[in-house]
């Protein structure tokens, strides 16, 4: 049995080295959409009325710790991802090499789809933090 390809050639399953590097091109991919969101998170954060709002300051309190919880989260799902994305240097631990290719494959794709939910979640939190904006006017 071939190490690299570890056997799943017969059963018509791609080698794990490949099946890890496909995992890191799509967490590649996703990450220029996390870069998006965290641009946009930021910009929600910054831009505001040119008028009065209406909304009660409670609701404008909450509506600004929801953009930086909205902010963190964005920031810590965009570290997950970057993680799977790009092999970090000085990440071949001992701990890692007795791990195996699978067991490397499992974590990258656990930690891809932790990235992605949370990309999914700061994205909710912006929007629900910008609806402070639609706040009916007392006129």
């Amino acid at each position: 049995m071939d190490v690299m390809n570890d056997g799943n050639e017969s059963a018509g399953r791609p080698p794990v080295q490949s099946r890890l590097e496909r995992l890191r091109q799509s967490a590649r991919g996703w990450q220029k959409a996390q870069l998006a969101v965290l641009g946009a998170t930021a910009l929600f954060g910054v831009l505001k009325s040119r008028t009065v709002s209406y909304a009660p300051r409670e609701v404008q309190l909450a509506s600004g710790v929801l953009l930086l919880l909205a902010l963190g989260i964005a920031c810590w799902a965009a570290l997950l991802v970057g993680r799977v994305a790009w092999s970090l240097p000085g990440g071949n631990t001992p701990s890692r090499r007795h791990r195996g290719e699978e067991a490397e494959l499992w974590q990258a794709s656990r930690g891809l789809g932790r990235g992605r939910l949370l990309t999914y979640v700061a994205i909710a939190l912006a929007a629900l933090a910008t609806a402070s904006q639609w706040w009916p006017s007392l006129a």
